[in-house]
Parts: C-alpha cells; sequence; structure tokens
C-alpha cells in the first residue's frame, strides 16, 4: 500500500488519475481492494484541499495585481500557472469516474467550453461597437452591397483562431459568431466538406419577411435570392455542412440588421437505405447562450446549451465514419441554431427558409424532429412532447402534437436501461403535478416550437431539469433544475442546507419545497443553472461532477440506437418508418401548466414569451 500511495501522490498530471479506476480493478484480493479504495478517498481528499489552496493563492494574486498601479508581469505569469493548475485537479476528480465512451464526451464539452466561454447573439455581443452604425448597431454597407461573410470578418470583436484577435482568459462572453467559427472547424475537422466553402452573402438588409412579437427575420428572398436558394436547397441532399445565414431586428430599441448563422450538416445513409429516398429527420440544438440570473453576468452556457451541442458532436464523430452510416434509414440532419435565447430565431429562420409552402418536396420528405436544450446536468433527464391543454389547441390549431416520437424514445431509453441495469439510462415521462404541466408534456419556449407549430412535424425534446422541485414560479414545472443545495443561492451569498421533501396525499408522489421561512424574495438562484452565474465548466465540474459526462453519453447511446434500429426498416426494397403522426385528443386539464408565468427558460428579456404562436406573417 505504500508502494502504492507514493506511486500516485508523485504524478501531477491528470493521467494518475486517470488510471486509477484500471489500477484498482487489478487488486483481486477484496480486503486489499477496500484498502485501495481507503487510500484513493484520502488522496480525492488530499488533492480537493490543494484545489481550495490554490484557488485561494488565485484571490490574493488577483487582489494584489488590483492594487498594482501598472501591469504585474510576474503576478500575471503566476496567476496563469495557477489556473492551469486548478483546471489539471479538476480534470482529475472527474475523469477519474469516467469510462472511455464518458471521456471522449468530457473532452468535447470542455473544449467547447473552455474555447468559447459565453455565446450571446447579437451585432452589440459579436462586432466591434465603434465600426457599427450609432443608430441602428448594424454593419455598415456601401449603397447597393449585400453583407457577405468578408464583410462580417472586419468588424468581429474576437476572431477564432487569430492569435491577435484573441480574447482574454477573464472574458464571460466570446460572442456566438465565434462559437459558429469554432464549430465548422470541428465540423471540418471530422471530415465532413464545408459546401459552401465558407464564404456566404446574407439576406437583404431590411426584408423583415417574418414578424415575431420581439423580432423581424430577415430571410433569402425567393425572387432575388433564387440562385442562393437554389444551392441551399440542393446542398442539403447532400453529405457535408452549410450555413443558412439570417439577419433580425429588435423591435423595441431598433437594433437592425443583426447577424444570425446556423450549421446544417446533412448525413446520407450508406447501407440498404441508400438511393431509395430516405425521410429526412432533424435533430436541433443551439449553440448560443445568455446570463439573466445571479449579479455577476457570467453564464457561459454549460449546461444551456453546450450539453445539447456536445451531444450533436458526438453524434457527428460517430457517423463520420461511413461504416456506421450503414444502418442509418434516414438523411440525418443535424443542425446547429443560432439565436436560440433572443426567441428561437435561428429555428424559425430555418423551418421558414426550407420547411414552409404547399409544395415544398423537402417537408413532404420529412418524418420529425429533436430538440436538444440542456439535455444534461439537471436531476433528471426526460423526454417531452408538445403542449395539449386547451389554449394551445386555441391558438394554434394546426400545430402537430403527437407524443408517438417521445413515446418511440422513451422505450428506446427504457430498453436501454434494462439491459444495462441501470435506471438512470431512461429518459423518463415527467408525471403530472397540480398546477404545471400534463405528464410528459412542455411549452414551446424551444426550438422545437417552429418545427411542430409551422412545418407541422412530430417533434420530442430531451431536457435534463427535475418536475419534482417548486420553482420560482411556485409551481412544480420543471424550471428549478436540480436539489443540489449549491444551486440555491440566497441573496446574502450563502447556500440552503436542503429543501423540504414532502410526501403527497396519494401516499407515493415526493415533491421537494423551499426551506420553511424562506420567500422567493430571499434568492439570488432558486435551483436554475441555466442562465445563471452557477452555469460555467468550472461550477458543473465541481457541483455535478462525472453525472452530467454520463449522462450526455446516456442521451448519446439513446439517440444512436434510435438512429440505427428504430427509425427505418428496409423491406422488399422500400423503408418503412414508424406511424409518428397519430395525434392524441385535446381535453380539458386541471391547469394550462406554468407558460402563463413563465418566461420560457428565456435570456435577457429579449426573448418571445411562451403560451401562444411567436409567428405573424408579414
Amino acid at each position: 500500500m505504500k508502494k502504492l500511495n507514493k506511486f500516485l501522490l508523485s504524478f501531477g498530471s491528470v493521467a494518475s488519475l486517470v488510471a486509477l479506476p484500471t489500477i484498482l480493478a487489478s487488486c483481486a484480493d477484496e480486503k486489499e481492494k477496500s484498502k485501495v479504495d481507503e487510500e484513493l478517498q484520502k488522496i480525492k481528499q488530499e488533492y480537493e484541499q490543494k484545489l481550495s489552496e490554490l484557488k485561494t493563492l488565485k484571490t490574493t494574486l488577483e487582489e494584489k495585481i488590483k492594487k498594482s498601479d501598472e501591469t504585474n508581469t510576474e503576478l500575471s505569469e503566476q496567476i496563469k500557472k495557477t489556473n492551469e493548475k486548478i483546471e489539471d485537479l479538476q480534470k482529475m476528480l472527474v475523469l477519474n469516474k469516467l469510462n472511455e465512451s464518458e471521456k471522449v464526451m468530457y473532452k468535447l464539452f470542455s473544449d467547447l467550453l473552455n474555447t468559447t466561454h459565453g455565446r450571446k447573439a447579437g451585432n452589440l455581443n459579436n462586432f466591434k461597437k465603434e465600426l457599427l452604425d450609432a443608430t441602428t448597431k448594424e454593419i455598415k454597407l456601401e449603397n447597393g452591397k449585400r453583407l457577405t461573410t468578408e464583410i462580417v470578418e472586419k468588424n468581429l470583436l474576437y476572431k477564432f483562431g487569430d492569435d491577435t484577435n484573441k480574447p482574454k482568459e477573464n472574458i464571460s462572453n466570446y460572442g456566438s459568431y465565434y462559437a459558429y467559427e469554432y464549430l465548422k472547424k470541428q465540423i471540418k475537422d471530422m471530415g465532413y466538406q464545408e459546401l459552401d466553402n465558407g464564404q456566404i452573402t446574407y439576406p437583404e438588409y431590411n426584408k423583415k419577411q417574418i414578424s415575431l412579437k420581439k423580432h423581424y427575420l430577415s430571410i433569402y428572398d425567393a425572387q432575388k435570392d433564387k440562385a442562393v436558394i437554389d444551392n441551399m436547397n440542393e446542398n442539403i441532399k447532400k453529405d457535408g455542412f452549410f450555413t443558412n445565414g439570417f439577419l433580425f431586428d429588435f423591435k423595441e430599441n431598433n437594433l437592425k440588421n443583426n447577424v444570425g448563422n446556423n450549421i446544417v450538416v446533412t448525413i446520407n445513409p450508406t447501407g440498404k437505405a441508400k438511393d431509395k429516398n430516405p425521410k429526412d429527420f432533424y435533430i436541433v440544438s443551439h449553440f448560443d447562450s445568455t446570463n439573466n440570473v445571479g449579479p455577476k453576468g457570467v453564464s457561459w452556457g454549460a449546461t444551456d446549451n453546450a450539453t445539447g451541442v456536445t451531444v450533436n458532436l458526438r453524434l457527428l464523430k460517430h457517423f463520420a465514419d461511413v461504416e456506421n452510416r450503414k444502418k442509418l434509414a434516414v438523411r440525418l440532419h443535424l443542425i446547429f441554431v443560432d439565436a436560440e435565447e433572443l426567441g428561437k430565431l435561428g429555428s424559425y429562420a430555418f423551418v421558414n427558409q426550407f420547411l414552409t409552402g404547399e409544395n415544398n418536396e423537402l417537408l413532404k420528405n420529412s418524418l420529425g424532429m429533436i430538440n436538444m436544450d440542456t439535455v444534461a446536468g439537471g436531476d433528471y433527464m426526460y423526454i417531452h412532447s408538445p403542449k395539449t391543454s386547451p389554449d394551445h389547441e386555441a391558438v394554434l390549431p394546426d400545430s402537430n402534437l403527437s407524443k408517438e416520437l417521445r413515446d418511440l424514445i422513451n422505450k428506446v431509453s427504457k430498453d436501454r436501461a434494462t439491459k444495462l441495469k441501470d435506471n438512470e439510462q431512461e429518459l423518463q415521462i415527467h408525471p403530472q403535478y397540480s398546477g404545471a404541466y400534463k405528464e410528459g408534456e412542455t411549452g414551446d419556449w424551444s426550438d422545437h416550437a417552429p418545427f411542430y407549430q409551422i412545418a407541422k412535424l412530430p417533434v420530442a425534446y430531451v431536457e435534463s431539469t427535475n418536475f419534482s422541485i417548486l420553482s420560482k414560479y411556485e409551481v412544480y414545472d420543471g424550471y428549478a433544475q436540480t436539489m443540489n443545495p449549491k444551486a440555491w443561492v440566497l441573496k446574502d451569498g450563502t447556500t440552503i442546507p436542503s429543501l423540504k421533501k414532502r410526501v403527497l396525499e396519494d401516499k407515493k408522489t415526493v415533491v421537494y419545497d423551499w426551506p420553511d421561512g424562506l420567500k422567493k424574495e430571499d434568492f439570488a438562484i432558486l435551483g436554475d443553472i441555466w442562465h445563471s452565474d452557477l452555469d460555467t465548466l468550472e461550477w458543473v465540474n465541481k457541483n455535478i461532477g462525472s453525472k452530467i459526462y454520463k449522462q450526455l453519453d446516456t442521451v448519446f447511446e439513446t439517440l444512436k440506437e434510435l438512429l440505427t434500429n428504430n427509425l427505418g426498416k428496409v423491406e422488399n426494397e422500400k423503408i418503412s418508418y414508424p406511424e409518428l403522426n397519430k395525434q392524441p385528443a385535446i381535453e380539458e386539464s386541471e391547469t394550462n401548466g406554468s407558460e402563463e408565468n413563465s418566461d420560457g427558460h428565456t435570456g435577457d428579456g429579449e426573448e418571445e414569451s411562451s403560451g401562444s404562436s411567436e409567428e405573424e406573417t408579414v
């Protein structure tokens, strides 16, 4: 044992702790194994103590720099080295608990967040203010010119891949365009061809074809941009990726022609379904983020929505191998959408550009859509379908409210959980609580909304949260993600010891309420990690740890199983697909859910409210 202890403590690298599970497994004798386990626990405690000391040192060094009148290179270098040691220790503590597949998720997730930080959309978050129009904050154009990638990149605050224009580590928001460039690089490095060569012309300024509650959207014009549209319609059928550019205005403050970019990746089947006109299927994750909870405004969008982006990247990595596409029976579109936090703008732009019109062949051939928004980080993983309460029927009579895709994904995940003898592998269907959503249903606040409301497609929504907790809207609606006391922050900066467990009258259902004597006004953060100061890589690793990577891997494995074995089968030279369009009866419910008093997981007050249709045509 002394030898083992000496070996482990002599290494200050990530590799030593990553190797611990192997060392532990090699101890055949149970008694010896127990001793090793005790030793590992001691080592873990020592690492945690060292982590605390390093953070204290970092704070001290930062205070010294603040008091200094001039830049202190030596102190700055010490802070840099301290940050590196902190990252290494946090990595050790998390990686030690992960299997090989989960480590892949860890790397994708960590690389994304460490490289892009926060990813807010809108011109003011992405471009140099002094180069924008003083009133409208749009990129200035010469008369008659169109906005292009070349012009956009001359105005950027930070340019990905350019060391001379790189953001500092202490900046929390790098902007959504920075993330857009990062994602394109990752996708290209996996072997996917960039079909538009990275050079696009954006829609014409001030077209405003689509009017939403708080925004106007400008997309490509059917007559003026026919060549661009034709090219995109061809590209969406080909293996590879391209950018679907759009522009948006804020109605209230006259901010015009903000730049938005969706990345559309297409993967065609290579097996029996090849050349048999496979159905089109969409998996969507938004890559922008926001911060409106907590005093610091430092959210990196770790759970919301680096988690959804990470799973989509993992799917791309898997299907980059042509062999893995042989079991596909659908033409798969993995879409990274921009500006969701401002009102699902990227999804509205995509749906209106590609999935509208009576004679739209792509729409006719489409099977369904999965929304990936905050898929890990909460206490449980859920799969939802759209809300079917009467108010929804009255506002949107033609919406596709089918539960079939939701139920199929739930079954796939449940079968996996049974096979693995691990109930935590299931993507659950949440129960109904008084005053909240009907069983398995949710609101229209995220990217699934345009797909079922406008394109009329069957949808499902993967989300990680906890429906048994009383949220800040004083209802059990899934808005509070976790019971973890560290996510329940009072206004004085302290956290609560625990939530109060309560068993309902049925003697079975358990809910969790706020501690006695505390009111909503006493809290700075009420269990909602998303959009808050907590939604960073550092907080997630420290307070959620390995669980978030296990959840990410579970979602990936579930979707992989769905796509390769459950979304179509080739029989007699034809592909048969599951029936996903069966519409539920619209019944009177006890309540209409919490949408009427909820901002719908929104960001900076610019987002669309939920509970009704967003779109009005112009």
